[in-house]
C-alpha cells in the first residue's frame, strides 16, 4: 500500500488478479544482507549510474526519469517491461489456442 503512489506517478499500478500468484521482492540478490545495505543498496546503484552518466543532462535524467532508464539503453523501463510481458502472453494465448484447436 505504502508505493502505490509510486506505481500510480509512473503508470505503473496494475490491480491484482484473481488466481495469480503475486511474486514480491528484489529484482537482484544482495551479497551483503545487513539492515544498512538492504535500505541502501538502492540509493548506492543510483549514485553509481548517476557518476557513470556521460554528460550532466544523463546525470539528472537517472535521477528524474522513470526507473530502469539508462543513457546507453541497456536497461528497459517499467513500461517496456510491460509490454514486453504483454506480448508473451499475446503468443502464449495465441499457442495455447491453436493447440486446442488442433484437438
Amino acid at each position: 500500500m505504502a508505493f502505490i503512489w509510486w506505481d500510480k506517478w509512473f503508470g505503473t499500478f496494475a490491480a491484482e488478479m484473481a488466481g495469480e500468484e503475486l511474486k514480491y521482492g528484489l529484482t537482484k540478490p544482495l551479497h551483503n544482507q545487513g539492515p544498512v545495505n538492504i535500505v541502501m543498496h538502492e540509493w548506492k546503484s543510483l549514485w553509481a549510474d548517476v557518476r557513470k552518466a556521460p554528460s550532466w543532462r544523463d546525470k539528472l535524467k537517472y535521477l528524474f526519469y522513470p526507473p530502469g532508464w539508462s543513457h546507453d539503453g541497456s536497461t528497459l523501463t517499467s513500461r517496456e517491461l510491460q509490454a514486453q510481458l504483454q506480448l508473451q502472453n499475446t503468443v502464449i494465448q495465441q499457442d495455447e489456442s491453436k493447440i486446442s484447436l488442433s484437438i
